[in-house]
């Protein structure tokens, strides 16, 4: 080439000669790393899922309601002692419709949020120590408000009523 820089991809000028490589190895790993990422974006964007919660606390089937949760309208009945998601502080559970997340946290400290990410609009996928994490794009929600703590979601999740009948250890949420 006729200067010192390397070649850059998308761009041409000149010729290479036939002993020059297309890529040096610098290039080669920059580009496999691209593409490599660029997959994996492209499949949590796209990957013909729904974005539907899998793992520990989250219905099996879409619309599913696990054991001891009943739904009337867009208001849920929870008896948090028949969902064994819900019995432990930090358990929790993610129903698909209404799109709810319901936390235990602890000491009768039951919050709950609306379970679609304002940023795309997927199912939230799980709680974590760090928060209610989105599965699409890694938004990260705080369990105790909704508020985002980490992008690129712009909006937090909405706090929905959430009462506990302690007598009966029955949460009613209002998603509404």
């Amino acid at each position: 080439m006729s200067d010192s820089s390397p070649p850059t991809l998308g761009t041409r000028a000149g010729t290479l000669a036939s002993t020059e490589p297309l890529l040096d190895r610098r290039g080669f790993l920059t580009t496999a790393g691209g593409a490599s990422i660029a997959a994996l974006l492209a499949s949590a964007c796209g990957g013909g899922g729904d974005g539907a919660p899998t793992g520990v606390g989250s219905p099996s089937t879409p619309g599913a309601l696990p054991t001891g949760i009943a739904r009337d309208g867009s208001t849920l009945r929870v008896e948090v002692d028949r969902v064994a998601t819900l019995r432990s502080t930090n358990g929790f559970v993610i129903v698909a419709t209404p799109a709810t997340v319901i936390i235990n946290l602890g000491n009768d400290d039951y919050r709950a949020f609306t379970a679609r990410c304002p940023h795309a609009g997927c199912l939230v996928g799980s709680v974590t120590t760090a928060g209610i994490v989105c599965p699409c794009h890694g938004s990260t929600f705080d369990v105790r408000n909704g508020r985002v703590l980490v992008g690129p979601a712009e909006q937090g999740l909405r706090a929905l009523p959430a009462t506990l009948a302690t007598d009966t250890r029955v949460l009613t949420v209002n998603a509404a």
